[in-house]
């Protein structure tokens, strides 16, 4: 029994038509959105009736606030990482907590006392 196969063009696909459609609708519409972001530049009226606005110079009054946290990341064997899974769906908390929680518990389990 031998196989009929039906020859077909790219060039003549429905789908790569359909494809192009969408990519020039796009096209039409950041090239809209850059006009328009245009024209609204060149529009702004100042109140004050400056050319343009006038910018701070002064450095911040505040001093620079210092990280409160620091992130970690950790690679997890899979299945260390299937059964925190499981624990997130059944304590309904996130993987992070659940990791925080692990990360206070083995510090707790593991301080060294000072004298």
């Amino acid at each position: 029994m031998r196989r009929r196969v039906t020859p077909f063009c790219l060039d003549k696909s429905d789908a790569i038509d359909e494809n192009e459609r969408i990519f020039e609708a796009g096209r039409q519409h950041r090239k809209e959105n850059r006009e328009n972001n245009k024209e609204e530049k060149t529009e702004q009226v100042y109140a004050s009736g400056d050319s343009k606005p006038t910018t701070n110079t002064t450095p911040p009054v505040a001093p620079a606030v210092a990280k409160t946290t620091n992130g970690i990341v950790v690679d997890v064997p899979i299945d260390d990482y299937m059964a925190l899974m499981q624990m997130k769906v059944m304590t309904r908390r996130t993987l992070k907590d659940l990791a925080l929680q692990a990360i206070h518990e083995f510090v707790e389990r593991n301080k060294v006392k000072s004298y």
